[in-house]
């Protein structure tokens, strides 16, 4: 019985090989890469991150229609996300900072 779990663990461990080097698989690499080399040569860091989420999400979906549905539905969400976002930033009421006790404020320091 253990030499079926091995066997099997194996056979995972070489798909899982073969799907890391698959040909969609190595266009995600070089998108990565090249992100990666855009993103040092602007300086900006923090964006190679976002970049890269944006290139898993746009490459890694299936897509069974033309891709000019598919982006016309991304847009459509996108939008409903940053209007739902504003509109709750809007509606939402914000805290207003109670002061600071004045025992607290004098450990500061002066700019």
């Amino acid at each position: 019985m253990a030499a079926i779990r091995w066997d099997c663990a194996r056979r995972s461990n070489g798909r899982t090989a073969l799907d890391l080097l698959s040909v969609k698989s190595r266009r995600i690499w070089r998108g990565v890469f090249l992100l990666g080399l855009i993103s040092a040569w602007l300086r900006l860091h923090a964006a190679y991150r976002f970049a890269g989420v944006t290139l898993a999400i746009t490459m890694l979906i299936a897509r069974q229609r033309p891709a000019w549905v598919v982006a016309e539905h991304r847009l459509v969400e996108v939008s409903v996300g940053i209007a739902t976002g504003l509109i709750v930033t809007a509606v939402w009421p914000l805290r207003v900072a109670k002061p600071a006790p004045n025992g607290l404020r004098t450990n500061l320091p002066q700019n």
